[in-house]
């Protein structure tokens, strides 16, 4: 089913080149016979000849495919009926394919990541994010290939919706198939301020991640770029610059060569024209990213609204 999914998200991706009207009709028609959605004939299926419906019903494709991670991993070990509950949850820990830890409340790192959590908020938005528990991720293929070399290494958080994590947890973060609506193009995008990531989650309960992400030499951009692939010959990463940052005053260092930028939200005065509220940071390559931290959250976001209430990808920050 999986596979179903990749290869049907591609024949989608497809109709952006300007298919004939015929072979649109065709492959519009062959999508619904194969992906049932409920309508009880009361209206006919859009076509898939424009990029909007194209690009959401591949970002369902998407979405899908999570679901699908979970399920099979989930009925394979109910076939299992002699299993005990004990026996089912360390099969399925052994199906995510990564290490999990769960910090204690009191050690450095835990009480490190609730203040970076805490400082670098709009004390000005009706937000209350609370920390419930952490875990540390270690993923041995990705640690492996992680390229540390780029340097400037950076702990950013990184939002999605519940559903997702079972697939990022198992398979790591990946470039979206979606390829419009994004800020700055095709990449993995993270931020530097929690309630910009934590917006991108789609219940109070919800997951945030802590990666490492080698962002090398950042090409800054003030205005955005919806057709970027990759950043230019001599850059490694994108940032995109937000009205409001954390103080570089309030930074630290961890393990060695990784810096958080946990300080105070301070508005930018060197730019009056910027359109992000928040800075976001977007790497094009899943070899510079590294999941450190599972964060479980609960979040009370009234008022919060996505960079200055742009509509992007939901699972983007």
């Amino acid at each position: 089913m999986l596979s179903a999914f990749k290869v049907k998200t591609a024949e989608i991706k497809e109709l952006r080149t300007g298919l004939s009207p015929e072979h649109v009709q065709k492959a519009s028609e062959e999508f619904y016979s194969l992906i049932p959605h409920a309508n009880h004939g009361k209206i006919k299926f859009p076509l898939l000849d424009n990029p909007n419906i194209i690009d959401s019903k591949a970002s369902m494709l998407n979405t899908l495919a999570d679901i699908e991670i979970a399920n099979r991993s989930i009925g394979d070990m109910i076939l299992q009926t002699d299993l005990s509950r004990q026996d089912v949850i360390s099969r399925y820990y052994e199906k995510l394919n990564c290490e999990i830890t769960v910090l204690d409340h009191d050690s450095e790192t835990f009480k490190l990541i609730e203040q970076y959590a805490q400082t670098n908020q709009r004390v000005s938005e009706d937000f209350k994010l609370d920390i419930i528990d952490i875990f540390e991720i270690n993923r041995i293929e990705e640690a492996e290939r992680f390229n540390r070399k780029l340097g400037n290494i950076q702990l950013l958080w990184h939002g999605s919706r519940t559903v997702n994590f079972v697939g990022i947890l198992s398979q790591g973060l990946h470039i979206p198939e979606k390829p419009r609506d994004l800020w700055f193009g095709k990449g993995v995008y993270f931020a530097d301020t929690v309630c910009l990531s934590a917006s991108y989650c789609d219940e109070e309960d919800s997951m945030l991640l802590l990666c490492e992400v080698a962002l090398g030499n950042i090409d800054r951009k003030s205005n955005l770029d919806f057709e970027l692939i990759q950043p230019d010959e001599t850059k490694d990463s994108v940032k995109g610059l937000g009205k409001w940052y954390p103080d570089r005053k309030g930074n630290c260092t961890i393990d060695g060569n990784v810096r958080v930028p946990m300080g105070q939200l301070i508005k930018r005065e060197d730019k009056d024209d910027l359109i992000l509220d928040y800075n976001e940071y977007i790497v094009y390559n899943i070899n510079q990213i590294r999941i450190r931290y599972l964060v479980q959250v609960n979040i009370g976001k009234k008022g919060i609204t996505r960079q200055n209430g742009l509509v992007a990808n939901p699972d983007a920050v």
